[in-house]
């Protein structure tokens, strides 16, 4: 009798988890792109999406990057403009959250390892690093 008390016991309480929905395990992620867009709009590319986009993306400290986002033109970037995405910096995981959010496709998205003026951490730009900070935007 107590085996069938407990396989009853035990299947009430499976078609009750299968039942009720399971939000807890569900990451809204609608308020963080809400206050990404407040403080951050310049990086939504909803509307120039088929266009390319640059992220610049430079390291303070050993595990410690940031980014910040161009529109590509033609012409070779001048340094005030590298050095004044440092005036609004993201993370690369905030990056991320929105180029996936905006649908921006892989291939319209270049990343530009740099070195920001503003950081005093040391660091060598060569294959096997930019290598490294592409592989940080998979997504």
């Amino acid at each position: 009798m107590k085996k069938k008390i407990i396989i009853v016991v035990c299947i009430i309480i499976a078609l009750v988890a299968v039942a009720v929905p399971v939000k807890h395990f569900y990451i809204d992620n609608t308020a963080n792109i809400a206050a990404l867009k407040e403080e951050y709009p310049e990086y939504f590319f909803d509307a120039k999406a088929d266009e390319n986009i640059e992220i610049y993306v430079w390291q303070l400290a050993e595990d410690n990057y940031l980014c910040g986002a161009l529109l590509k033109t033609d012409s070779e970037r001048s340094n005030e403009e590298i050095i004044g995405l440092a005036n609004k910096t993201i993370t690369v995981e905030e990056m991320k959250n929105i180029l996936s959010y905006c649908k921006i496709p892989k291939e319209n998205i270049t990343i530009i390892p740099c070195v920001q003026p503003i950081s005093s951490y040391s660091y060598t730009i060569d294959d096997e690093y930019t290598k490294r900070v592409e592989a940080m935007f998979d997504y």
